[in-house]
């Protein structure tokens, strides 16, 4: 299989109910249903042990959870997910996909986008329980992923494009004279990735991706995580340009996927 995972369904449609965690003036828990990764949700009480409650509004297969842009430490919090296991949404009985009744998964890896992988099970009705490990921080997320990540069954083509730089204002006199805002001194990526041997079933996922993310003539409509090396790093992006797909055998099919970061 690929090396490159793309992780596109978020909870923004879902209802959030929180337990013992509370939210912050100006930082609200809808928050969390912005794809925005700087809009972000904050408790108002550090240290705080509770649980996000997650309503899908049907049922959902989910395979992976992605915390973006948050400030846990390896060391401030443990994190377990549960789900509805009958989706009548009382939790009983109740079914853990990351940590269990007693355990809780400690952040590792990437600290600023924790993700864990878990074999895929549905549900509607899903718990994040946070647990504070008593190092004085207020806890903040800006986005959470929840849902079925895919791949394709290789790798691009060989010759990736990448490109990267900065975002400048630049200006000009009628006489010719230029100046220049440095606007951001974050460098911005952009990746340019050439897919042939499409076959029909992965057609199909690229057409499901299109309709996750709103994909148009400009950028997406939603940004979203992908991994080049099979989920140890995340990018968030967006898809730049429309879904292209050609067909050039009977049912086998090519395309250009153009990905700009999010900064």
């Amino acid at each position: 299989m690929s090396d490159f995972y793309y992780f596109a369904q978020s909870i923004d449609d879902a209802a959030l109910t929180l337990n013992t965690l509370d939210e912050a003036t100006g930082y609200p828990t809808e928050n969390l249903q912005d794809r925005n990764k700087n809009t972000i949700w904050k408790c108002g009480l550090a240290n705080t042990s509770g649980y996000i409650q997650i309503d899908l509004g049907s049922s959902r297969a989910c395979d992976f959870l992605i915390l973006g842009n948050h400030n846990y430490t390896n060391t401030a919090v443990g994190i377990k997910l549960s789900r509805c296991v009958d989706s009548n949404g009382d939790f009983t009985p109740e079914g853990f996909s990351i940590g269990n009744g007693g355990y809780h998964d400690y952040v590792s890896g990437n600290l600023t986008n924790w993700i864990e992988t878990f074999s895929s099970v549905e549900s509607r009705y899903w718990r994040i329980y946070l647990e504070a490990m008593g190092i004085a921080t207020y806890q903040q997320i800006g986005t959470i992923f929840l849902g079925t990540y895919w791949d394709h069954n290789h790798n691009p083509e060989i010759g990736i494009g990448g490109s990267s730089g900065y975002i400048i204002e630049n200006r000009e006199t009628s006489a010719g004279r230029r100046s220049a805002n440095i606007l951001n001194t974050t460098v911005r990526r952009q990746w340019n990735y050439d897919y042939k041997y499409i076959i029909a079933s992965e057609e199909t996922k690229f057409n499901t991706w299109r309709d996750t993310i709103f994909i148009g003539k400009g950028l997406s409509g939603y940004p979203f995580y992908f991994s080049d090396d099979q989920g140890t790093t995340l990018y968030f992006v967006r898809n730049l340009g429309e879904l292209k797909l050609k067909e050039h055998a009977y049912q086998v099919y090519e395309t250009s996927i153009t990905l700009e970061e999010e900064l």
